[in-house]
């Protein structure tokens, strides 16, 4: 269906619109009331007009002339986030004093959506106020629009107040909402779009998204919140929850052709009922029962490899696909079948020519592989000059970045990833294949399986897209059945088990926003809880439950005021986004520290900036523990080093009956079991985040603890936001608290309890304020961990933490350069990069060198002559990756030369 709305406003590019007029009327070209450069920004991207369903949906709802809230679900690849960047930049532009917050579940959705948004505002201008009025107004003032990204393990230092567009995950989120309303700037908000709405049903983050959006409607500023999904139930409770119209749209723009596939045989299945017809026709073993026929054979290969007709297929079907010249999305349950299928898939292709161009390119992305300073997956030799490549969480994010960029534009032609890449970014294909429906040994939902299926078809390259769901026996049933699945309805994650209500009412009572029972109540109502629970009276009875909860871990206090009030340890808690039960954790762990810190041990204080293992944690390295390593680490330490952890409460004899006994893990049956669990969890992991900070390699920390790369890296990313939580929470610790008195809430609508009023725990004792003496420990401990935060930044020691401001220099780089003689940034800026960086970064490079012959022997073994000389191949790869390296130096002179000028400019203002 040809789109037919422009997105544009009237203005000097008629000719340019002309043919859109044939389609609509001015009035409605007139209406979305867009800036002519917005306009022209869209345009360059390739978006040059909408669809009706977005039409109507941005018209109809008032969510662009009206400020209404939205809630609407549309599918995959159907242009939801059209409709969500309108509104916001519109938002942005025509109210200049107020800023949009775009909520994203993923760090890779956040850096990719920040990307876009950049490139949709350069040039854009919003419109400032005016000064004075009628004849004495000046005209309008007008500044560029900056957009942020902000994620937990950012480098960044940008703040809340430096953007007027911030894209954030779910949590830092919530955090940027509780600090705005915590310093009384929450009215600079104007609009809150949450994508991936569906999100509020996870059980480990959901709730988080939940209190952000609870807190938002219990302020009644204001502030417009639009939702989407493209996997939504039930649109309508969440609208009414938000206070929003919904729109629902079913339309796309590329129509999808599903298949089933078992046996080498490929069934048509249009719809769930005929798939289910399918299934159960080819599972029965009825022989009186007509089976059906399937609609093409695919040929069962000689290749031991591919002796299993499902592996056989899957290959089969994105060989074909790249034959044919268009992009294969192979989804497979787990990180080993997704690199093993991918080399089946390469070893197929490689006897298939390429033309010259293509071939080039391949060479650059291996090159640029090569060229990673943490390492790459040699695997990928194998497979990058085939034109396939796969994607999971095993792989460091440069690697995943270098993949999807090469499939993005057609370099490779197939990716084979795990279940995790539907949600985590953008890459549709001409063919989605589903090598089985599992994820890991579990069967996916209805709403990942949408999503994976939904990749298929390519707006502006592909006429159509394909699914082809490939099957064993045993799985024809659950298969059949998930499809037929409806989508689970999205309902509260506040529940007395997930015990989320606890966070939520002690960060409405921290940031000041609520102080009395009433308050707390009507955040209650607020909430998707009282919308979806069953009875209030049981929402109630959990609001009270968690009241005292809070008073008696002594987060919060009744005031002298009979109000509820904040105490340092929940100030703290808030500030660090821990939840309640992991800031008792944190707390324990810190007071120790305080009463019995190892100063001579470097140990002590990685170990407090390592995040606390729990079942939401993304990184493996919380789970998973290899006793035998954890021995050999230990019998390794030094004095100080065991005695930092025998405070901290590791037994050495238990870790070496664990590794003689061949245990996973520790008993966790008792919450003090649960305890000594994580400790020892957090302890394995510090040891890795020591040898992170002392420039020990990715490469070989992830050899030394048998763990992916990704992981490693991701450990390292993760302990950068933790960190700061660490030094937030000390602060807040250090600080006194001041109590609001009666007059004084910043929630307007709540009034001060009076004396005849009922208050949960009004007879609790209120915590004393804790001691000057604990209060500047908390303090020195801050600016201790400050310090060793910038090592964790530049994953390197003391004597380099200079040098690791440069782009590009990180850990052993930045130790071989200084080495070298370059032992300061100045020296840095003032080197040439061919001929004195070159040198060094291929001499770190050695065993990227080494890998090269290695492969480059291999594909000539494989094929003969024809693929040329090896001292050719060898040469002119080895060219390729000086060439990436050269490019890097350069980048890291120009870098050193800006931070040094910076440096000079800074001193020379110090001295006048």
């Amino acid at each position: 269906m040809r789109p037919i709305f422009e997105l544009a406003r009237f203005s000097n590019a008629l000719e340019r619109t002309m043919k859109v007029f044939k389609y609509t009327g001015l009035a409605r070209h007139l209406a979305y009331d867009l800036p002519e450069q917005l306009v022209a920004n869209f345009a360059a991207l390739g978006v040059h007009a909408i669809y009706p369903w977005q039409s109507s949906c941005l018209m109809r709802s008032g969510v662009l002339s009206q400020s209404k809230n939205l809630v609407y679900t549309a599918p995959t690849g159907g242009g939801k986030s059209l409709v969500a960047d309108v509104v916001l930049l519109k938002k942005v532009v025509r109210q200049p004093s107020k800023k949009a917050l775009l909520v994203l579940p993923y760090v890779a959705l956040v850096q990719e959506k920040t990307k876009w948004l950049r490139r949709l505002v350069e040039g854009l201008l919003k419109e400032e106020c005016q000064d004075g009025l009628g004849l004495n107004a000046r005209k309008p003032r007008s500044s560029e629009i900056t957009v942020v990204s902000f994620y937990g393990g950012s480098k960044s230092k940008a703040a809340w107040s430096d953007c007027d567009i911030a894209v954030c995950t779910i949590e830092k989120a919530n955090m940027l909402v509780n600090s705005a309303i915590e310093e009384g700037n929450i009215d600079d908000l104007g609009i809150v779009v949450c994508d991936e709405l569906h999100m509020l049903d996870d059980e480990h983050r959901g709730y988080i998204f939940e209190l952000m959006l609870t807190k938002l409607m219990c302020l009644q500023i204001g502030i417009q919140v639009v939702g989407m999904s493209a996997t939504l139930a039930n649109p309508e409770v969440l609208a009414d929850w938000l206070q929003a119209k919904f729109f629902v749209a079913k339309y796309r723009p590329i129509p999808i052709h599903e298949h089933l596939v078992y046996e080498n045989a490929i069934y048509p299945s249009t719809n769930s009922k005929e798939f289910l017809k399918t299934a159960s026709q080819l599972s029965s073993s009825n022989p009186t029962q007509k089976p059906t026929q399937p609609t093409s054979i695919i040929e069962q290969s000689v290749h031991p490899g591919l002796s299993s007709p499902l592996t056989n297929a899957v290959v089969a079907l994105a060989v074909e696909t790249a034959e044919q010249g268009y992009g294969a999305l192979v989804f497979c349950s787990s990180r080993a079948s997704s690199q093993a299928i991918a080399c089946l898939i390469a070893r197929t292709l490689r006897h298939i020519p390429s033309n010259a161009e293509v071939l080039e390119r391949r060479v650059d992305v291996l090159a640029s592989l090569q060229a990673l300073p943490g390492g790459f997956e040699t695997c990928l030799s194998d497979t990058i000059p085939s034109g396939v490549g796969f994607h999971h969480a095993g792989l460091t994010v440069e690697e995943r970045d270098i993949i999807a960029e090469a499939y993005d534009n057609g370099t490779l032609k197939v990716i084979v990833a795990t279940c995790s890449l539907a949600a985590g970014i953008n890459l549709p294909a001409r063919r989605v294949i589903l090598n089985s429906a599992r994820m890991g040994r579990d069967m996916v939902g209805p709403a990942m399986l949408r999503q994976m299926r939904g990749r298929a078809g390519r707006k502006g390259k592909d006429e159509i897209g394909e699914t082809f769901l490939c099957c064993q026996k045993v799985e024809l049933e659950p298969v059949a059945e998930l499809l037929e699945a409806e989508l689970p309805a999205v309902i509260s994650c506040l529940t007395p088990e997930k015990r989320g209500i606890k966070r939520a009412i002690l960060e409405v009572i921290s940031t000041r926003m609520i102080s009395t029972y009433e308050g707390l109540q009507e955040y209650a109502q607020n909430s998707l809880l009282w919308h979806t629970a069953p009875n209030h009276k049981m929402v109630l009875d959990m609001l009270d439950i968690a009241i005292l909860s809070l008073l008696k871990d002594k987060m919060i206090e009744v005031t002298e005021f009979d109000t509820y009030a904040p105490t340092a340890l929940g100030n703290a808690i808030v500030a660090s986004g821990l939840t309640p039960e992991d800031g008792l954790f944190v707390h324990a762990d810190l007071r120790q520290a305080l009463s019995s810190f190892v100063m001579d041990s470097e140990l002590h204080l990685f170990y407090l900036f390592t995040p606390i293992p729990n079942h939401t944690q993304s990184f493996a390295m919380t789970n998973e523990v290899s006793w035998p390593t954890f021995r050999n680490l230990l019998e390794q330490l030094d004095e100080p080093s065991l005695r930092a952890l025998r405070l901290i409460g590791i037994n050495p004899a238990l870790v070496n009956r664990l590794a003689n006994d061949g245990l996973d893990n520790v008993p966790e049956r008792t919450e003090d079991e649960i305890r000594t669990a994580r400790v020892y969890r957090r302890v394995y992991s510090t040891f890795a985040l020591r040898d992170i900070c002392n420039e020990i390699p990715i490469n070989t920390i992830s050899l030394k603890y048998s763990l992916p790369r990704g992981t490693i890296q991701n450990l390292a990313q993760t302990c950068h936001g933790f960190a700061a939580g660490m030094i937030k929470f000390c602060r807040r610790m250090a600080t006194p608290i001041s109590h609001i008195v009666p007059g004084q809430s910043r929630n307007q609508d709540d009034s001060m309890i009076g004396p005849d009023a009922q208050l949960i725990g009004a007879g609790t004792p209120a915590r004393p304020t804790i001691s000057g003496s604990e209060a500047a420990g908390f303090s020195m401990l801050a600016a201790v961990l400050e310090h060793m935060q910038s090592r964790l930044y530049a994953g390197a020691r003391a004597d380099l933490l200079e040098m690791a401001q440069v782009t590009f220099v990180k850990g052993r780089m930045a130790r071989m350069l200084y080495e070298s003689g370059l032992k300061s940034v100045r020296a840095l800026s003032e080197a040439d990069a061919k001929k004195d960086i070159l040198p060094i970064m291929m001499s770190v490079s050695g065993w990227k060198l080494k890998q090269i012959e290695r492969d480059v022997n291999k594909e000539v073994e494989s094929e003969g002559e024809g693929k040329g000389r090896p001292d050719d191949l060898y040469e002119m790869r080895r060219k390729k990756l000086e060439e990436k390296l050269l490019r890097k130096a350069e980048v890291m002179v120009r870098s050193a030369a800006a931070i040094y000028e910076r440096e000079v400019l800074r001193t020379a203002d110090f001295e006048e």
